[in-house]
């Protein structure tokens, strides 16, 4: 999902277990992209804490986009890139913390 705006929370949902809010997010911003990239299914679900506008790729899609529109490709790969390399760091400094 390509978040443009308004926030969004990603929950794991897990059999007998209440709800772990994972993260929150406000636009613009990319959510799924892990699952998305790797092919693997979806491992939380995300809902809607306001109004928001967001944009939903397909494999399909992504292919015409790099064929239709590189430039644009290009950009999506970059925020895509920036995002992941954001959450590794986070993660880092989690890990740091904890240790």
């Amino acid at each position: 999902l390509l978040v443009e705006s308004g926030q969004l929370t990603a929950l794991l949902e897990r059999p007998g277990e209440k709800l772990l809010r994972l993260q929150t997010v406000r636009g613009p911003n990319v959510l799924g992209e892990v699952g998305f990239f790797l092919g693997m299914p979806r491992s939380a679900s995300v809902v809607a804490d306001t109004v928001a506008v967001v944009y939903s790729l397909s494999q399909a899609g992504l292919c015409d986009l790099r064929r239709e529109q590189p430039a644009l490709a290009t950009t999506l790969d970059s925020l895509v890139i920036h995002q992941l390399s954001q959450r590794v760091v986070h993660l880092t400094q989690v890990v740091d913390a904890l240790g």
